[in-house]
């Protein structure tokens, strides 16, 4: 019987979804949850347009929601519950018509917002709550006309922000607090032909950030850098994939270190085990070739091991339990259709084993909740869980 992080031998008792680090010794022990979601409306009739970008914040236990339409940051705190539209109140309201991504520094815990139309990035120092205008300031007014991504290389200190229409990767080490323009430094053009840096991602265990991007002559290239050269010139920045649509977006299974790619004109979801470096198109295969026409969103939920995609597939939420490896159409099921065109965007809480998805066209935010496992104890004595 496991009690902490002692052991002692017990005859005859099952143990139910329970894993144990490490398999033998003295291991301790933690619960897998269900992977049974309960899907529903979180928050309806949000003020704008539609819902474009999300993160959440595990320091203080929030969800940021992005808008399209006036630029909107909305904020919902975990502790109540989500579930209703109270629940939702305003944070900021940016000069952009769009908020395109998040990223947080996590060294200093300060959230940043990608503005869609003017170029501008936005800072937020968490500690203020991020609950109110003034909280809020402008990081960098670029002159590109978009902020398209945002990731945190939490290893080095190191923002990137990845812009259109010209394609430039911005960076800035947060040592500097990244609140005045001169913080920022630009890579220059990673390619000439490539307009769009999408969505980035940042390999933790191996020290590389990836960019996925498209062009106007639709290119159809992810990017990669590995951090220990800075990523601060054009040359350090090579091919990691050419495939033969465009590339939408980038997320980690940071349990196995797999990084998947949503393609943005025939709705496949391709893969990369990490360990081969992805520094080369053959190391990439087809996770995934999805009903959608394109993939806007992936996210990783690490507490139930479970890879989501969004799409514009009358708004289905795909998923895969990242156990059987992903790589066959078969490990994928419809988790939820919402009856909407498209999914934007998708995030995960965490620490509530929550995941929240923003849609394009009703202006809704869906929240899907998985149930905690559950224990009997007999005697003082853990006999079960589920």
């Amino acid at each position: 019987i496991y009690a902490g992080t002692t052991a002692t031998s017990a005859a005859q008792v099952t143990y139910y979804n329970i894993s144990f680090t490490p398999a033998s010794g003295t291991p301790t022990y933690s619960f897998v949850p269900s992977s049974t979601v309960t899907w529903g409306v979180s928050k309806n009739n949000v003020t704008d347009s539609a819902v474009s970008s999300s993160i959440f914040n595990t320091a203080n236990a929030v969800t940021y929601m992005g808008t399209s339409g006036t630029g909107l940051i909305l904020r919902c705190a975990a502790s109540t519950g989500c579930d209703e539209n109270a629940d939702w109140t305003q944070s900021y309201d940016s000069a952009d018509s769009t908020i395109q991504d998040f990223a947080i520094d996590t060294t200093n815990n300060v959230l940043y917002a990608a503005g869609g139309n003017t170029g501008t990035i936005y800072r937020c120092v968490i500690s203020t709550a991020c609950d109110g205008q003034g909280d809020w300031a402008v990081s960098y007014d670029t002159t590109e006309s978009a902020i398209y991504s945002l990731v945190f290389d939490n290893t080095n200190g190191v923002m990137y922000a990845g812009t259109g229409f010209n394609g430039l990767i911005y960076r800035c080490a947060v040592a500097t607090a990244c609140d005045a323009s001169g913080d920022w430094t630009v890579t220059a053009p990673v390619d000439t032909s490539e307009d769009y840096i999408l969505d980035m991602a940042f390999d933790s265990v191996n020290g590389v950030v990836y960019a996925s991007t498209t062009g106007s002559g639709f290119n159809k290239y992810i990017l990669r850098c590995a951090v220990s050269t800075a990523c601060d010139d054009i040359s350090e920045w090579t091919t990691s994939f050419e495939s033969s649509s465009q590339n939408y977006s980038v997320t980690i299974d940071t349990t196995n270190n797999v990084l998947y790619s949503g393609d943005g004109v025939s709705g496949i979801v391709y893969s990369c085990d990490l360990s081969t470096s992805c520094d080369a198109t053959g190391d990439w295969t087809t996770s995934y070739d999805s009903p959608s026409n394109y993939v806007p969103t992936l996210a990783y939920n690490s507490a139930s091991q479970t890879l989501y995609m969004g799409s514009d597939n009358s708004g289905i939420i795909y998923s895969c339990a990242v156990s059987s490896a992903c790589d066959a159409g078969g490990d994928w099921s419809a988790a939820y259709d919402s009856a909407v065109g498209t999914i934007n965007t998708i995030t995960v809480d965490t620490v509530n084993n929550t995941v929240y998805a923003g849609a394009a066209s009703n202006n809704t935010i869906y929240r899907g909740y998985l149930a905690p496992a559950s224990i009997a104890v007999q005697n003082n004595v853990l006999i079960s869980a589920n």
